[in-house]
């Protein structure tokens, strides 16, 4: 018996040799932009030890690439989805897609790889289809009439919801009704909002599903019917946080973002801690966020990229791009790193031998060591095509390299030095100027900005640095040195990690510098803040100086470490990350007043349903001018510039284009002159579009009636003016009476979007006359 069954043993080991396993891999790429040029899509694993890897093909043209993996033993195996072509010079790594980080499909969940993955156990493999980056193929949202946002079976990366529905004609506002239940039987939300906006930030858990619907009510007080019910989920938390705040004093603004290096994740908490945002499914580590509420940051593929606040992609360069610093400039451009090698000498110290024992001449003249910069670069807006550049090999000098800070021991073994790390840049187009931190040289350079002239460099002194003789403001003494900015004042901050004090005498310490540069020779210490050692961050950190005067740090120190400071260095607030792989990786962090930038609603005046030629139509009425308003509002805590067209479709004119500037949570309204030559009856499409939100785009699209018995005044809509109007008018002004759009608008008689007595004293004048 027992030789029997090593026979049989034997048997299955000899076939699983001679028939090895194979794993098939789908990916579904609709949902992306694919690069220009030829290219090819691939499935990179772990089976090749992640070299060059498996050709997917669609052999049907629906854009599902597959492909097969054989000569596969027992095991598991990870791997990704990577487009490769003319656009990365055929690297095999142009764009990657990961699994979404800790999701189904994540093969090691909780692990900074976020790769998919399979296993073999004595059978071949037969994977599922995963749209790139996702899980699976989502099934399309089955729209719900009316309601806007969140869209029905949608999936949220937050638990402030920004509620949005259509205008209904007639109303004075809308009755909001959110449940976890289809039954509504135990309210999460119940409110009324007279917007078609409405941003709940109360009562929503994350990992929750819920139900939701909205009621018109009129003018008379009715109520129309509900809405069907939409029905929607947050997704899971990420951090479980609290802050210690020592102050008594309002803060400026409530949130703050963080971005996770190792973790390629963001997250947004309140001045409590509790998160209330966070980059979901879109692997994303924030490294910057502008004065608009941009997000900007890196990517596992990397690719530098502008994300939106609902885990989609605004703008992203197919190419690798160094992920400490992408962002837009001010001239519309956006700006990043890319890597550049080229040899250089190894310098003489203690790892000589070391290197000369690999067969390097490692003298300090020979120029025989791949030394690696970051090159940066302008990308078109449009095209993306590069329009500048500035290589630092350009420029420095080789001689210049760390020698204390163990970078060169970091590089033995290896196949370049990391000689510069530049790790963050500020473009000033008012003065003309890019500043550059370049980590490993412990220096920060101004640049000319086209020519690319050196105005100068501040640094360590020639005890420390060979050109430090030529440096300015020596005696500051920084070292490996994160987040160059320059702030209105024209100073520059920038946060000084400290790595090198041990060269001037001190323990190591890190702190946030404010520093005036006083005609680009001397340099003056405006304010400063020096962490607790306990607190020092040997790699990354930021610092953002606060209008209330205040400064926001963020230091690695601690396991992550982010503290508010008075101008008088006393902790108004504070907030530990608990990273601790490794110490820290909180990348950077900033205060925010809003988590929805782009969130915006528009109203059109005179919204009535009316019969024309014996159909009844939901029309925005014109004035007796033929004029319809609307009426624009920023939901944000950000001021916003709003770009906006007004089109006629039954012509096919465009009837006007402009922009408007609307502070946060403010309202404007804009009117249109129109012309009913042909017809009556109109139908118009106003697109409004956030500048620097273009994902929150919305467009609206009416029908506009002119109607000659709309009379300016009328305010009890009885086709006249008179005595009865001003009463009228005076009650809305008291608060006895609630008006409808269409008598607001007949009201405000001087068109000053509000109703007082200065619109009574012309109604009279118009009575009168």
């Amino acid at each position: 018996m027992k030789s029997r069954f090593y026979i049989l043993f034997t048997i299955v080991s000899i076939v699983g040799l001679l028939f090895p396993y194979c794993a098939n891999i789908k990916v579904d790429i609709n949902n992306i932009d694919t690069p220009d040029g030829n290219w090819i899509v691939l499935a990179n694993g772990s089976w090749n030890s992640w070299n060059w890897g498996t050709e997917l093909y669609d052999n049907d043209g629906d854009n599902i690439f597959e492909g097969s993996i054989c000569d596969l033993e027992n095991g598991t195996y990870g791997y990704v989805h990577t487009i490769t072509g003319e656009f990365d010079n055929w690297s095999g790594w142009g764009m990657v897609s990961n699994a979404p980080y800790n999701s189904s499909c994540d093969f090691v969940p909780n692990d900074q790889w976020m790769n998919y993955g399979f296993e073999i156990n004595n059978q071949d493999y037969i994977g599922q289809i995963n749209s790139w980056g996702g899980c699976g193929i989502e099934a399309p949202d089955m729209p719900i009439e009316s309601l806007l946002k969140p869209s029905n079976g949608s999936l949220l990366n937050y638990i402030y919801i920004p509620f949005e529905w259509t205008q209904f004609p007639d109303v004075i506002g809308y009755n909001i009704k959110v449940s976890k239940s289809e039954t509504f039987d135990n309210l999460v939300l119940d409110h009324f909002s007279e917007q078609t906006l409405f941003i709940a930030k109360q009562g929503f858990e994350w990992d929750t599903s819920y139900y939701w619907k909205i009621q018109p009510v009129y003018l008379n007080g009715d109520l129309g019917d509900f809405t069907d019910i939409g029905e929607f989920s947050i997704g899971r938390q990420e951090f479980d946080l609290s802050a210690d705040i020592f102050t008594d004093e309002n803060f400026l603004y409530e949130y703050t973002v963080f971005g996770d290096w190792n973790n390629y994740r963001t997250s947004i908490v309140d001045i409590n801690g509790k998160e209330v945002w966070n980059s979901g499914g879109l692997p994303f580590m924030m490294n910057h966020v502008s004065e608009h509420g941009q997000l900007f940051g890196g990517r596992p593929n990397g690719n530098g990229v502008e994300a939106d606040y609902n885990q989609e992609v605004v703008w992203q360069l197919n190419q690798w791009l160094d992920q400490h610093e992408f962002k837009q400039i001010s001239n519309g451009n956006y700006m990043g790193f890319i890597y550049e090698q080229e040899l250089g000498p190894i310098p003489i110290g203690d790892w000589t031998s070391s290197f000369q024992a690999l067969g390097y001449q490692a003298d300090g003249m020979t120029n025989e060591f791949p030394y690696g910069a970051q090159r940066i670069v302008e990308f078109d807006a449009v095209t993306k095509e590069e329009v500048w550049s500035w290589n630092p090999h350009d420029y420095y000098t080789k001689l210049d390299t760390d020698l204390y800070g163990g970078t060169w021991w970091g590089s033995f073994g290896g196949t370049n030095h990391d000689w510069t790390h530049s790790n963050a840049f500020y473009f000033d187009q008012e003065e003309s100027s890019v500043y550059i931190s370049s980590r490993h040289l412990s220096r920060i350079t101004k640049i000319n900005y086209p020519s690319g002239d050196i105005d100068w460099i501040m640094g360590l002194p020639s005890e420390f640095m060979f050109s430090g003789d030529e440096h300015i403001c020596t005696d500051l003494e920084f070292s490996f040195q994160h987040n160059i900015q320059r702030l209105d004042n024209g100073n520059l901050l920038f946060f000084d990690n400290g790595n090198l004090d041990y060269l001037f005498g001190n323990e190591m310490t890190s702190r946030a510098l404010e520093v005036e540069v006083i005609d680009g020779q001397y340099c003056n210490i405006v304010w400063e803040y020096v962490l607790p050692p306990n607190l020092a961050a040997y790699g990354m950190g930021s610092v953002q100086s606060l209008e209330n005067g205040n400064y926001l740090i963020n230091t690695t120190g601690g396991g992550g470490t982010v503290l508010e400071v008075t101008e008088e260095g006393e902790i108004a607030w504070s907030l530990n990350l608990g990273l601790t792989w490794p110490n820290g990786s909180g990348y950077r962090a900033y205060r925010v007043p809003s988590i929805h930038p782009g969130a915006l609603s528009v109203i059109g005046h005179n919204f009535s349903t009316i019969t024309y030629e014996e159909q009844q139509y939901d029309a925005l009425i014109a004035n007796d001018e033929s004029s319809v308003t609307f009426t624009i509002h920023n939901h944000s805590g950000y001021s916003q510039w709003y770009d906006y067209s007004l089109q006629d479709l039954t012509e096919e004119v465009i009837i006007q284009s402009s922009s408007i500037f609307i502070d946060a949570e403010s309202e404007t309204s804009i009117s249109f002159d129109l012309s009913y030559e042909n017809s009556d009856l109109l139908t118009l499409k106003l697109i409004v579009r956030p500048r620097y939100h273009p994902n929150d785009e919305r467009v609206f699209q009416f029908d506009t009636y002119r109607d000659e018995s709309f009379v300016l005044g009328d305010a009890n809509l009885d086709g006249s003016t008179n005595i009865l109007d001003c009463i009228l008018i005076v009650n809305f002004i008291l608060d006895n009476i609630q008006p409808s759009n269409t008598q607001i608008e007949l009201s405000d008689i001087n068109n000053d979007g509000s109703l007082n007595i200065l619109d009574i004293i012309d109604l009279v004048n118009i009575i009168i006359i």
